[in-house]
């Protein structure tokens, strides 16, 4: 899969043979990367950037929308769901799925999810570590319900957190701030793993070589 490590390996023997040679010489290319490894790096620089997100507290979203007239029907919300594209709903974060708010009310919004066939709703309670910023860039009072952050027709990026009757879906957004991780071993110089930023989806840039 494209992902930073692939990608860098790309931009690294393209400038060496060049496009066409690269994606069409029937080159085999051994790479240095550990598999488990790679993963548990994704992982563990998307926790703690979004940790530190999440205790700033301010809420952007997506800014995706979909119109309403495509929320009446469920196939119609779902095709307009799966055309957006990743620079705005990422599907490289595991466990996050892309999400339409389809009707909320004070207790919780209900969400249509991206591969999943039943409705869920995120709870209010699930909202309140955020704000919203203002267009005159000031900082709203923390929600409270949903409306104090979406509105019908939102995209967002929704989990499932807990266990058992605890389960429930959670709302999450795409860090504003970013990082880099880089494992290697340093008796040869391979790289095992890099991960260039949250999401490769998200921002091609590799923040680790770039």
């Amino acid at each position: 899969p494209r992902d930073y490590f692939t990608d860098e390996i790309r931009r690294q023997l393209s400038r060496s043979f060049g496009q066409d040679e690269f994606f069409g010489g029937g080159l085999t290319i051994r790479a240095t990367i550990d598999p488990e490894m790679q993963l548990e790096a994704a992982k563990a620089l998307q926790d703690a950037l979004e940790k530190y997100d999440r205790g700033i507290g301010v809420w952007r979203g997506t800014g995706a929308v979909i119109a309403p007239d495509k929320l009446k029907d469920e196939k119609d919300w779902r095709a307009a769901l799966s055309a957006i594209s990743t620079d705005k709903a990422p599907r490289d974060i595991a466990g996050w799925y892309p999400a339409v708010v389809l009707a909320m009310d004070a207790k919780g919004a209900r969400i249509g999810i991206e591969g999943h066939h039943e409705a869920a709703t995120i709870p209010a309670s699930d909202m309140t570590w955020a704000r919203k910023l203002g267009s005159d860039g000031r900082l709203g009072p923390r929600a409270k319900v949903p409306a104090d952050l979406v509105s019908v027709g939102d995209v967002v990026l929704v989990r499932e957190i807990g266990q058992g009757d605890a389960r429930r879906w959670s709302l999450r957004q795409v860090p504003l701030v970013e990082g880099s991780f880089m494992a290697m071993d340093v008796n040869t110089g391979r790289v095992i793993a890099m991960q260039g930023g949250f999401s490769y989806q998200f921002s091609v840039f590799n923040r680790a070589t770039q």
